[in-house]
């Protein structure tokens, strides 16, 4: 028998409520046992496992997918052919769940294997949320179902809070899944057609919202686990009814609620081990994880869905679809139909995860949004203050809304932190000396905020510490060359060249954006004599995630190495120690950021005739000697069977997802950046060396973006068929556009010429450098750069004539598009 109401809802005019009437309650608690004793009956049509279409298109993130209800959810969805990612706070135990699936699914005699990848999100840190959202949409790939499935009722447990101050229940139930909703619109936009789907309870029939006291800290309502997870699943009902009112039918977002029914799981784990004994009994009443994924499995592929949601917002209903565990629509509790609370319990909600009031409508026209979160200074005084002194924060609310409409993002951060600094001395006279334990806690964050202020204004200090600087650089003769400026034509190609004196060495190099909406390649180009050498270096950084860390490497890695001391004397050392010295200087610059960019490096370094190549990633260097294509570097690649063992060595894992990736996540074994993966990801380089001797044509320096299409031999017989390396670089560009590189395409192209350093040339002997004449440059160092967008990732191309490389293990045969740059980077 299922409840029908009326859609009417009266508008709370009345006296403002403390909680739910006694009729309503008891009609709630009717519900609830209803759903408990007869859900059985009521779902008996169900096959179990739920059957499945064919999902090959479909993308789908889960989260709180290591267990229960999350677990057989992406895991049937996977099966289905779904691409699955696994969003959890345990990445090391979705990686074991994701192998005994492979194997399991491997031995079923499927040729294929899953299509899955886990991905680190922690619901108790909204920061976790940011940068969860901020690594998906990098990929600039579709985003078809979103299942916010994890959730949190601690039963008999005390009232705890997050790290951001929130009440635990109300952050994991609402708040963090809100804002993954929203920061996720534009992935959900691309997709045409998505879902937003979010995994409720019966219990929010008897749950109470006040939205001025989310946290449970007026006073006015003693708090229980049972009112913390009724009202924060209430609040989960509620704010989807506005966003489902909200989003325009031309997203084509539908927004729907769930309830899976009484699923045996393990949130009775907290209770006495008689009450848990008790609960595990009952599995007439109680479903399996398998059937309790029923409704989530079928909200998320039914296509009656859409319609039926579609016809909600056409018939003005003032909530959303809300799906049974029989997999039925069926209404949500009379207090979800109240209009003016389910407003204020927006606009509430918005203000807790620090996102303007106009963020939906910015977000759906495709505008950056910046999302400033409650401040640790905030949320340490919410976690141990009285209510009585939580009220001097009120100037501190107030101010923050003030500064959250200043358009710079830099300096509205700098002034948040300044107002709570100024809160401080007023909070710690109120609190007197029994509350001194907690300011000294408080002290210590002033301390980290010291920090943040720097690099606010765009200080580098903690960089600059962190690399290695011989005091004795100031006093050597640097000389730098000037490098021409490059030029952007009418088609969108960033190039330039550059010739020493002699003519004995050029250079050309072009950049191209591509079929990417974005430019995440970077380029440098740098040359200069230091204690009477001459030295030349080219660089290719390849950006995935975003292009900061690119950008980063084009500003400071040959800077860097330039100061170390031991550049001259053991320039492979100096290679070495500057790679790793610049990623732990790029990750200390952005540990204030919410980005998870990352970057490749493939450098060569001329000391006088003798070269170096130190590699990181995938970009690729090459050099043609009498004729034949030899490469200077192997790309890093989670399959080759060297990296693979270091990588497990250290407790990672390598599964393919589309191709093989580290954690499932990226697609290549060496990078700079990553942070999240740094524990396998490294940025120490292999380095190659070798003597420029008259076989030495010119090298080719790339991003994968010309390797996927353009083998090293082809390269090669290119580059030959032009004089001029500017045009060579243009050349290859073009060559890779043709043949159908959907990534950004940069290239550098050096040639020697040997006959420029010899007065009487002889083939038989090895060419001596002639001295450089006496020069005067400019001490300005002048570098080119260009600044491309995503990241594509196909099966490595054979390099001729190279070292061997470690056994690679093969890619399972399967027809893909070749994978943008964002698809790389798998964040």
């Amino acid at each position: 028998m299922k409840r029908m109401m009326s859609n009417e809802i009266v508008s709370s005019n009345k006296t403002k409520k403390d909680g739910l009437g006694w009729m309503v309650w008891l009609r709630g608690w009717v519900n609830v046992l209803q759903e408990i004793l007869l859900q059985r009956i009521m779902a008996s049509h169900l096959h179990n496992p739920f059957p499945l279409p064919p999902l090959n298109n479909l993308t789908c993130i889960v989260t709180g997918s290591t267990s229960g209800i999350g677990s057989e959810t992406a895991r049937q969805l996977a099966e289905a052919g779904a691409h699955v990612v696994m969003a959890v706070r345990n990445i090391k135990a979705a990686h074991e769940l994701i192998q005994q699936w492979q194997t399991k699914y491997y031995c079923s005699g499927k040729r294929l294997p899953l299509n899955i990848q886990a991905m680190e999100l922690d619901l108790l840190s909204l920061n976790s949320v940011i940068r969860f959202s901020n690594a998906w949409n990098a990929r600039l790939s579709p985003l078809h179902v979103l299942i916010n499935n994890a959730g949190m009722f601690s039963m008999g447990g005390a009232q705890k809070f997050s790290e951001d101050g929130y009440e635990q229940h109300l952050q994991v139930n609402h708040l963090a899944p809100a804002l993954l909703s929203l920061l996720l619109l534009p992935s959900l936009i691309r997709a045409s057609q998505s879902r937003i789907i979010s995994v409720n309870s019966v219990i929010h029939y008897v749950g109470f919202v006040d939205p001025n006291d989310l946290n449970f800290l007026s006073g006015k309502r003693k708090f229980s686990s049972l009112e913390g997870y009724s009202s924060s699943k209430l609040a989960q009902v509620m704010f989807n009814n506005v966003l489902s009112k909200r989003l325009p039918l031309e997203t084509g977002i539908s927004v729907l609620c769930l309830s899976p029914g009484v699923v045996q799981t393990n949130i009775t784990r907290d209770l006495p081990r008689f009450i848990q004994d008790i609960y595990s009994a009952l599995p007439y009443i109680s479903y399996s994880p398998q059937e309790g994924c029923r409704s989530s499995v079928f909200s998320a592929t039914d296509s009656q869905i859409q319609i039926y949601c579609e016809k909600l917002k056409t018939d003005q209903k003032s909530v959303c679809a809300f799906i049974s565990q029989s997999c039925q629509p069926t209404n949500s509790s009379e207090e979800a139909h109240n209009v003016d609370t389910s407003n204020k319990v927006w606009e509430k909600t918005i203000e807790l995860i620090g996102l303007p009031l106009n963020a939906l409508e910015r977000l759906i026209e495709g505008e950056e949004v910046p999302c400033l979160p409650r401040c640790r200074f905030c949320s340490v005084l919410s976690l141990y203050l009285s209510p009585s002194l939580l009220d001097s924060l009120r100037f501190h609310g107030s101010s923050q809304k003030l500064i959250r409409a200043i358009p710079s993002l830099r300096f509205r951060s700098v002034l948040l932190h300044w107002t709570c600094l100024m809160v401080c001395s007023s909070l710690i006279v109120q609190a007197g000396r029994t509350r001194i334990g907690v300011f000294a806690q408080g002290r210590h964050q002033l301390n980290n905020f010291n920090k943040t202020l720097s690099v606010g204004f765009g200080f580098r200090t903690t960089a600059a510490k962190m690399m290695m600087v011989d005091s004795s650089t100031g006093e050597k003769r640097v000389e730098m060359f000037d490098i021409p400026k490059e030029k952007v034509d009418d088609g969108g190609y960033i190039g330039g060249g550059w010739k020493n004196d002699d003519g004995s060495l050029s250079c050309g190099y072009c950049s191209f954006r591509g079929k990417r909406s974005t430019m995440e390649d970077f380029y440098d180009v740098k040359a200069f004599k230091m204690e009477g050498q001459t030295v030349c270096m080219f660089g290719i950084f390849d950006g995935h995630g975003g292009s900061r860390a690119a950008e980063y490497l084009k500003k400071h890695l040959f800077s860097n190495l330039m100061t170390h001391p031991q550049f001259l004397t053991d320039t492979k050392l100096a290679l070495s120690e500057t790679y790793k010295q610049t990623d732990v200087a790029f990750l200390e610059s952005e540990k204030d950021t919410y980005r998870d960019d990352g970057s490749t490096a493939s450098a060569a370094v001329l000391v006088g005739n003798h070269l170096y190549v130190a590699n990181v990633g995938d970009s690729r260097t090459i050099v043609s000697k009498a004729g034949k294509a030899i490469a200077l570097s192997d790309d890093h690649k989670p399959n080759r069977s060297d990296e693979r063992k270091r990588i497990e060595s250290a407790g990672g894992v390598i599964m393919w997802a589309g191709t093989w990736r580290v954690g499932g996540v990226l697609a290549m074994s060496r990078a700079f950046g990553n942070r999240m993966l740094k524990q396998f990801v490294i940025a120490e380089p292999e380095i190659q060396d070798l003597e420029i001797d008259h076989e030495a044509e010119f090298l080719v320096l790339a991003s994968d973006g010309l390797w996927d299409v353009v083998p090293n031999e082809d390269a090669v017989s290119l580059t030959q068929s032009e004089e001029e390396p500017v045009t060579a670089a243009r050349k290859l560009t073009d060559t890779a556009f043709a043949r159908g590189s959907a990534d950004n395409i940069t290239c550098i192209v050096v040639k020697f010429r040997h006959d420029k350093t010899e007065s009487q040339p002889n083939p038989e002997a090895e060419a001596e450098p002639e001295p450089e004449p006496e020069r005067n440059p400019e001490d300005e160092i002048q570098t080119e750069s260009s600044n491309p967008s995503d990241e594509m990732e196909t099966e490595s191309i054979p390099k001729a004539e190279a070292e061997p490389v470690p056994e690679a293990i093969p890619e399972p045969k399967q027809e893909t598009e070749p994978e943008t740059k964002g698809e790389k980077a798998g964040e």
